[in-house]
């Protein structure tokens, strides 16, 4: 059964479409005119066909400048109600910088969610162990004890400094 439909087929697979017969312009004038003793009569029916070919086409084209004529009347209607209505492509390209300032704004704008949080916490590490140094020599110095008591000590401007920073 399916070689056959091969075969009908021409030996091609898939859809096929047939293409409708075509009837040569010979037989198409012989088969109107079946015979020269019967002209009256056909030339009425003929006249009848014309007439009635004539008129669809006419009812055709009439119908064709309707549509035109509204279709002209709907678009005259549209760019009163907006100039812009059809530049598509001035919309679109005015749409797509919007997007993309917006982008290079965001890109501007962005800074690491993270990083002032970390420098914050080095800062507070930083001083925390300042202040375990100093605890350090504060017990190093007592255990010393009396011994550099009647020494003279120097304290420099930057440890001034930072004592500052510290009490305020």
């Amino acid at each position: 059964n399916l070689i056959n439909r091969f075969e009908m087929n021409n030996g091609k697979y898939g859809l096929q479409i047939r293409k409708p017969k075509q009837i040569s312009s010979l037989t198409v004038g012989l088969s109107k005119t079946a015979s020269v003793f019967q002209h009256s009569e056909g030339s009425d029916d003929d006249d009848e066909l014309s007439v009635a070919h004539v008129n669809r086409s006419l009812q055709s084209k009439k119908t064709l400048t309707m549509d035109q004529e509204r279709t002209q009347v709907a678009l005259e209607e549209a760019l009163q109600q907006d100039a812009t209505v059809f530049q598509y492509d001035e919309v679109y390209d005015s749409m797509k910088q919007q997007q993309n300032k917006q982008l290079q704004n965001k890109k501007a704008d962005k800074s690491s969610k993270y990083a002032t949080g970390l420098m914050r916490a080095a800062e507070k590490r930083k001083v925390h162990q300042e202040l375990r140094v100093e605890r350090g020599v504060q017990r190093e110095r007592e255990q010393e004890g009396q011994m550099y008591a009647d020494k003279e000590s120097f304290v420099t401007e930057s440890y001034k400094r930072k004592l500052a920073e510290r009490a305020a």
